[in-house]
């Protein structure tokens, strides 16, 4: 992962087409619209499942991100920032949706899975990845969330800050403490 200073935070311009996509979307094209789901889906239903830490339920999350930027596009105040604002938007379905869980979890009979956080079902063949992905599913779900967006998209400290609605700051003090606590969880085989 490479880091950018708050000085190249500057706004990245979006290719053209996906300017004009996003132009003709938030302008109530159908076909737009699809193409940005078409365009987004992998890569949005990638953060959710490592977000969710399984994959029960994330096509419901991605869903419900998807339905939440069809109705929001129209109310999206400049193109350049429709990437961060897609990934906000899926961030927060993520977030609503354990907070749903850990609900749901109170009112339901025990079960032996309810103390434990499935691993992404996912197979891996190098050892060390694996690895990885096993301690991240570990971390706090906001220092989680910070690793998997600097993971999914080489995005600024700006961008994070508006995704995560923190600020610049705090976003390079989360990132800090998360790398920290991941080199730590993988040194130490996942244990604290």
């Amino acid at each position: 992962m490479r880091h950018r200073s708050l000085n190249a935070a500057i706004r990245r311009e979006p290719a053209p087409d996906l300017t004009a996509t996003v132009e003709r979307a938030r302008a109530g094209d159908q076909a737009a619209i699809r193409a940005l789901i078409e365009l987004y889906q992998g890569r949005v239903a990638r953060f959710i499942l490592s977000m969710l830490g399984d994959d029960s339920e994330f096509e419901d999350v991605a869903q419900a991100t998807f339905v939440n930027m069809m109705l929001g596009i129209e109310r999206l105040q400049a193109v350049d920032i429709f990437e961060s604002w897609l990934f906000r938007i899926a961030r927060n379905s993520c977030l609503d949706h354990l907070r749903r869980r850990r609900w749901r979890r109170l009112f339901t009979p025990w079960q032996p899975h309810h103390g434990e956080v499935p691993a992404p079902a996912l197979e891996f063949e190098d050892s060390r990845l694996a690895q990885i992905e096993s301690a991240l599913t570990k971390l706090p779900v906001d220092q989680r969330e910070i690793i998997l967006l600097m993971r999914e998209n080489d995005w600024s400290y700006g961008d994070l800050a508006r995704i995560t609605g923190a600020t610049p700051a705090a976003v390079k003090s989360r990132l800090f403490r998360a790398r920290t606590r991941l080199r730590a969880l993988i040194r130490n085989g996942d244990e604290p």
